[in-house]
């Protein structure tokens, strides 16, 4: 491709001045009167969102806190900002079991971490619909806690339809909770699911039933146990278009 003199001398000030916006700039005003808008556009739209993550730092740093005390308040552990809002929290699961109302008045929840949950709060959980805003569910069971009885209830709640990822740390759930997570309405909607601390690393079985429940259109990342297979993956080829899962 030739390069005009003028565009060359528009690229090494670019390069003699990587740090600054005003060189990229004057070469999109090129580009947009050379007939390559486009390119112009994703000049200033990433220049324009690196100056706004700068900002974005520097206002969460000075008032986080305050805006995140409503929050705290409700015993939320920790939240995250997403689009001005905390929607992302972390919250012992029978706080929440108490306060998602409250909390679906300050702000819409669609990232949330459950700690300390059991079976019996798992169940009262699934029958809340505000969790129809949710997005991103990772429960964290201390120990057995948390058995295939209460993934059952979960994974088959009503109220989960718009879940895309999903994360579950627990040794106690078995053969029996993986087969639940594979039956679960949701499972073929989820670009993200990681089942960890199951002790099922060695189960062939079990592990490519889940591989065959999930859609490899879909898919981005699966972790179990210790491996992370990518939508890539030779195990996602065993998964036929159309195929919906073991148990359906």
């Amino acid at each position: 491709m030739t390069i005009s003199n003028d565009e060359r001398d528009l690229v090494a000030q670019v390069v003699a001045r990587p740090d600054e916006d005003g060189p990229r700039l004057d070469y999109a005003a090129w580009l947009d009167a050379h007939g390559q808008a486009p390119r112009a556009e994703l000049i200033r739209v990433q220049c324009q969102a690196e100056r706004l993550r700068e900002r974005e730092q520097e206002l969460l740093a000075r008032h986080a806190a305050e805006w995140g005390a409503p929050l705290r308040d409700l015993y939320v552990d920790d939240w995250q900002f997403r689009r001005g809002f905390p929607e992302g929290i972390r919250i012992d699961t029978a706080r929440y079991l108490e306060n998602h109302a409250a909390l679906a008045a300050v702000t819409p929840v669609t990232r949330l971490q459950l700690s300390a949950p059991d079976d019996a709060l798992l169940a009262r959980f699934a029958a809340l619909p505000v969790n129809r805003n949710l997005r991103t569910l990772e429960v964290r069971a201390e120990g057995n806690e948390v058995g295939p009885a209460g993934i059952r209830e979960l994974t088959q709640s009503p109220h989960l339809t718009h879940l895309r990822e999903f994360r579950l740390h627990s040794d106690g759930i078995g053969l029996e909770g993986v087969y639940h997570v594979a039956r679960a309405p949701f499972v073929r909607k989820l670009t993200h699911l990681t089942l960890a601390d199951t002790h099922l690393s060695g189960a062939e079985k079990p592990f490519l039933d889940m591989v065959q429940a999930l859609d490899p259109a879909v898919i981005q990342e699966f972790r179990w146990a210790d491996q992370v297979l990518g939508p890539r993956s030779a195990f996602f080829a065993v998964s036929r278009p159309g195929d919906s899962g073991p148990g359906r």
